[in-house]
């Protein structure tokens, strides 16, 4: 359940938001049940997202994977809103596509050297 404070959408998959600006962090509250904090998103993000006609595609193109998420329960949703700051242990960093090395490529695949 979204906490009160959050600020209701209309979307398929996002049930409402909440921008803690003193924090640079936005919460998320999805239909699927979770709700998560991305930390240092600039308020000017924060803004796009609450003026997109559709809250997904903003979400999908601006906020997910550029930003480090925590999911958060609801006793961290509640301190949070509450001004307590204790968020969830499990944090995870954007991600980042993988880079790989020919050379790299060449040790753990040695046939490929016969091929190139």
């Amino acid at each position: 359940m979204m906490h009160s404070a959050f600020i209701s959408v209309t979307s398929s998959n996002i049930e409402g938001y909440l921008y803690l600006a003193a924090q640079n962090m936005l919460l998320i509250a999805f239909k699927s049940g979770g709700t998560y904090a991305y930390d240092n998103v600039p308020q000017s993000v924060a803004t796009g997202f609450g003026n997109a006609a559709s809250k997904g595609k903003f979400f999908q193109a601006d906020i997910k994977d550029r930003y480090t998420t925590s999911k958060l329960d609801d006793v961290a949703v509640a301190n949070l809103v509450g001004g307590n700051g204790a968020t969830s242990a499990s944090a995870r960093p954007p991600r980042k596509k993988p880079r790989v090395s020919f050379e790299s490529l060449i040790q753990r695949h040695p046939i490929l050297s016969a091929v190139f």
